[in-house]
């Protein structure tokens, strides 16, 4: 079955939509925990007023949190970090003091904000703006300021804007190929989990026509003792009726009774076990369906045995063993061999019933020694869903974080070299050392994961090591705190955790941090004996690097809090459509009953419940033999395949009208559009149409390399007359008495 589902528009919950609100919330994050760095500097650094932008910046902090969870109070925190950076930057000593270092970073925190979280033009305004702005004003205020190195903070933001620029769209195209593919998933799940409850319902109702209607008709063929009992008659006829007038209208039948109602008509039941109250609690620890599905297989046994097995007794015993509720029927009857004889009744009424709800039947049964069928449901079902497929949240979210890592890794190398470039042109630094062993340690981190997600022992040992390594190296690009310290990167070794983290690498992490920290303190307490200002700059120097371990790592759990919503929120959509879908399944699947025109059926059992006494009359049990067959050819209709079942139910009912044998021979494949239906249903009407009452037809539907083919063998004297419309290839073999009629598409 082709079930077309209408694609629902991408919303907030949505990878693509998960993965902005993480960058938003991480970088919002950073920035307020940032500012812990910034009120101790300020504290420390003995700056004039620097109480009181310390308490600006508590108030920073505070617009920072809030705009996590309200995005009104994005804009207020974002313009309260821009006044901040330049009062900060005014209060300094010099260009090299602890305090122009870290406004330095929150400068870099709030380009990063920018630039990741707004959207076309703001992207480059907001950051680049804010710089001209801020820089400019320095100029105008401070004498220590100057062109040059006002114009160092707009390059900076101009490349942090340029490197976002040039990189989300990466994650965004990873995000949206997840959407697209997850989209897609929802759309074949809803589609298979539509078919498969049209298949369940259709199935049942198959059952209970079976059970009911086809068996009262069968009873009205075979006369004698089926029909003695008028009353029995009345009151069975009535109820078949019923049950086809439910069916033409789409109800759900809910009257099927409990094990302890069952009962046999003409056969006397020996009860043994469970029964009672004792049996009805026991009923109730069960879920409705499996327990409605183990009293209709046991009434369709019991009647079996009234019918075939020649006896006036049987036993029937209910009981809890193991897990499982249990009933079996036995008599003491013909019997038959299982091998032998296809015991459909036993198989769809039965067999199949149990199975759909996870029980079973065993059927033990030989010629003249009686048969018995245990029949079993669990009591609790702990049975796992099947796996649907694609990706889970946890792997969407490990994709997103691999190549964020990844382009973190070469955004901040990309940046920091343009920066050394503008900043110190013509010179060569050890800074472009420090991002050489990161480029590379990185690199090689990535040529031993591709299509792994582990990063082998000596990867991670590299990284680690690089760490401290490349703190040492930035510093020295700077002179450890007197040449150009506004111009130290301090994030620069910031992908080695990335990627560490990215990978599950945490001991290692860990080590990192440790090392890290223990390295800068040292250089600290070096530089410290000369000079506690360089002190200072060495402690802050480090802490952007230790900052962007805490905020990766908020990133990561962001990422996954997010996408396991979205993917929760997805699962609950694919199944309301699946929903939506399998009502309009169910619809198109019961077509075949109105079509197919069980009114007539109805119609005799409403005769027949009026006056029982024409229940023995000829004419009706040729009719109701007429309705019984007619009735198991709709069986065999496949419901999934609706758009030629309904034709073909249609067929069948102008056949019986006619007098023609119609035989139908499908499966579960159907035609691809309601157009090739309607083209070849018309051909087939056309066929039974031309034939004379008594003759033969036979329907044949089957796949083809190319599409569907429809085969139809009729009297020779009675080809059909219509040729379907559209591209067809019909190709007609004229045998003796028969003409074989083969069409499919062109080509």
């Amino acid at each position: 079955m082709t079930a077309v589902v209408r694609r629902r528009p991408a919303g907030e919950h949505t990878v693509r939509a998960g993965l902005d609100a993480s960058l938003r919330r991480a970088v919002l994050l950073g920035l307020a925990v940032w500012q812990a760095v910034m009120v101790v500097v300020l504290l420390l650094s003995g700056a004039s007023h620097g109480l009181a932008l310390a308490s600006l910046h508590v108030v920073l902090a505070v617009l920072a949190l809030a705009a996590t969870r309200v995005p009104a109070w994005f804009a207020p925190a974002l313009a309260t970090g821009f006044v901040a950076w330049f009062l900060d930057y005014w209060s300094a000593v010099d260009l090299d003091d602890a305090i122009t270092l870290a406004a330095c970073w929150l400068g870099n925190i709030l380009y990063g904000i920018a630039a990741l979280t707004m959207s076309g033009w703001r992207r480059f305004v907001v950051p680049i703006g804010g710089a001209v702005v801020v820089g400019g004003g320095l100029v105008v205020v401070d004498a220590t300021w100057d062109v040059a190195t006002a114009s160092a903070i707009t390059v900076t933001a101009a490349s942090i804007a340029v490197a976002a620029r040039l990189c989300l769209p990466a994650l965004w195209s990873l995000a949206d190929d997840v959407d697209r593919s997850a989209a897609d998933l929802a759309d074949r799940r809803a589609a298979q989990e539509a078919a498969r409850q049209t298949a369940l319902e259709a199935a049942e109702d198959a059952r209970v026509v079976h059970d009911t209607v086809i068996n009262t008709l069968a009873a009205l063929v075979a006369g004698g003792r089926a029909v003695a009992d008028t009353g029995r008659v009345r009151e069975r006829c009535a109820r078949d009726a019923d049950v086809l007038d439910d069916l033409l209208a789409g109800r759900r039948r809910a009257d099927v009774s409990g094990l302890d109602e069952l009962d046999a008509p003409g056969l006397e039941l020996r009860r043994t076990g469970l029964a009672g109250p004792a049996l009805r609690e026991v009923e109730a620890l069960v879920a409705p369906a499996p327990v409605a599905a183990l009293a209709a297989a046991a009434r369709e046994v019991l009647q079996n045995v009234g019918k075939h097995a020649d006896v006036d007794t049987a036993g029937l015993h209910v009981e809890v063993r193991g897990d499982d509720l249990v009933v079996v029927v036995e008599d003491d009857g013909r019997g038959f061999d299982p091998e032998r004889v296809e015991h459909r009744g036993l198989r769809g009424s039965v067999e199949d019933r149990l199975r759909a709800v996870g029980g079973a039947a065993l059927v033990r049964s030989a010629p003249g020694a009686g048969t018995r069928v245990e029949m079993r449901i669990p009591r609790t079902s702990d049975t796992p869903l099947a796996p649907a497929g694609g990706r889970s949240a946890g792997e969407v979210a490990d994709a997103v974080l691999r190549r964020a890592a990844w382009l973190w890794s070469i955004g901040v190398v990309a940046v920091g070299v343009v920066i050394e470039l503008a900043n110190r042109p013509g010179r060569l630094t050890w800074t472009y050392a420090m991002l050489l062993l990161v480029a590379a340690t990185t690199l090689l981190a990535w040529m031993t994961t591709r299509g792994s997600r582990t990063l082998p022992p000596v990867a991670r040992a590299l990284l680690v090591v690089a760490a401290p390594g490349g703190y040492l190296l930035a510093m020295l690009g700077v002179g450890f705190g007197t040449d150009q310290t506004l111009t130290y990167q301090a994030i620069g070794i910031s992908p080695l955790a990335a990627v560490l983290l990215t990978f599950g690498a945490r001991s290692a992490t860990r080590l990192l941090v440790l090392l890290l920290s223990t390295t800068a303190a040292v250089t600290a307490l070096v530089l410290g004996v000369g000079d506690v200002g360089r002190a200072a700059v060495a402690l802050a120097a480090v802490a952007p690097a230790l900052g962007m371990v805490a905020g990766w790592r908020a990133f990561e759990r962001l990422v996954v809090q997010l996408v396991d919503e979205a993917e929760r929120n997805r699962e609950l959509a694919a199944a309301s459509t699946a929903d939506a879908v399998a009502r309009r399944e169910r619809t198109a699947a019961r077509r075949r009953w109105s079509t197919g025109g069980l009114e007539r059926a109805a119609v005799l059992l409403r005769r027949v419940a009026d006056d029982p006494t024409l229940a023995t009359a000829p004419t009706v049990r040729a009719e109701a033999a007429q309705e019984e067959q007619h009735l198991r050819q709709l069986l065999l209709l496949s419901p999934t395949a609706h758009r030629m079942t309904t034709w073909f139910a249609r067929a069948l009912a102008s056949a019986r009208t006619a007098g023609v044998d119609l035989a139908v021979r499908s499966g579960d494949d159907d035609a691809p559009d309601a157009e090739t239906a309607r083209a070849l249903g018309e051909l087939v009407l056309d066929a039974v149409d031309a034939a004379d009452e008594g003759d033969r037809v036979t329907v044949g539907f089957f796949p083809g390399d190319t599409g569907p083919r429809l085969v139809l063998v009729v009297p020779a004297d009675r080809p059909p007359t219509v040729e379907p419309t559209g591209p067809w290839d019909v190709d007609v073999t004229r045998l003796e008495q028969h003409v074989v009629v083969e069409v499919g598409p062109a080509g």
